[in-house]
Formats: C-alpha cells, structure tokens, sequence
C-alpha cells in the first residue's frame, strides 16, 4: 500500500492524522481536524471533517486559546470554521463554552456547513449561550462566509482566502488515490 502525506503550507498548521487502510488501495493520510493561523493577519482557519478524537479535540481547544492571545486586538480576529460532518457531544460543547468565554477570546466567526440541520444546530446553541463578545454567522459555503467576514471586519482578508483555498487542495479526511 502507497501512503501520500499532504503538503504542508508555510504557515501555522496543526493537524492530526485519522487512516482507513484498504490492502490495495494508495491512502492519502490527512487530518480530520486541521487549523492554520496566520497571526500576524489575525486570521485561523479551522477544519473538521467527521467527529474529532480526544487529541484532535485538545487541539482545537489549543487553537481557540492562541485566537484569545490575539483576537481582541485591532484589527479583530477573524476565523473561518468548517464543519462538515462535525456535530459536538455535549461535554465538547461545554468546552466550547468554557474556551469561548476566556478573556482576550473576541474574533468574528464564520461557520460553514453544507447541512441545513447542523447549521440550524450551531444557530440554537448560539441563540442559548445569549450575548456574546463575538460575533458569528452560519453558511452553506465559504465564498459568502469570507464575504461576511470582510464586511464584518470592514477589511480586506487575502491571507484568510488563501488559507482557504490552499486548504481546499489537500482537503480533510482520508481518501484514495
């Protein structure tokens, strides 16, 4: 069997790894969770595709604490969220609380999901958590989630674009060749 590793973009990445090996398939291994950050442009990309594991989980609570180190300065983080195939049990969602609550924690947040229900998930949890010191907003697809985030943050975001696009070459999850 044939194993290919993503390529990697020269800025911030974490990512862990997830494998279905088939006996005579080449896998192409990449992440079922990947972030990238570019803190100087104080925008993050994150990533899911399927539920996350204990450590991918921890990763993106990392993530979410490296926003918090930046976002509350000018201009505002902005983060890019796709969520996929993705649906919190419900101690992730407390940790989503608890993560999202921390001091310095004020980006602009896109979700992005192709399911109508899961966006209407993310929506409810939003509406129950009550006011918040960011803002967020709920997409079928990336180009009017960065459009937003653009207007929202009244800036241009290039490096979030192109963390997305780049992104969308390697893809996330696990596929054959």
């Amino acid at each position: 069997m044939e194993r290919v590793m993503a390529p990697m973009s020269p800025c911030v990445e974490s990512a862990s790894l997830k494998e279905t090996r088939r006996s005579s398939d080449a896998i192409v291994t990449i992440p079922m969770y990947a972030s990238k950050h570019d803190p100087g442009a104080r925008v993050a990309l994150w990533r899911f595709r399927g539920n996350a594991t204990a450590v991918e989980w921890s990763r993106h609570l990392a993530d979410m604490d490296t926003v918090a180190t930046w976002s509350a300065e000018t201009p505002r983080a902005c983060v890019l969220i796709d969520v996929r195939d993705f649906t919190p049990t419900a101690t992730q969602r407390s940790d989503l609380a608890a993560h999202s609550e921390q001091p310095g924690y004020q980006p602009i947040i896109a979700f992005v999901s192709t399911g109508g229900l899961l966006r209407g998930v993310l929506r409810a949890i939003g509406w129950m958590q009550g006011s918040r010191r960011y803002e967020t907003e709920f997409f079928a697809d990336a180009p009017s989630a960065l459009v937003w985030l653009e207007s929202k943050s009244q800036r241009s975001l290039p490096r979030l674009r192109k963390l997305h696009s780049h992104t969308d070459e390697v893809g996330v999850g696990t596929r054959r060749v």
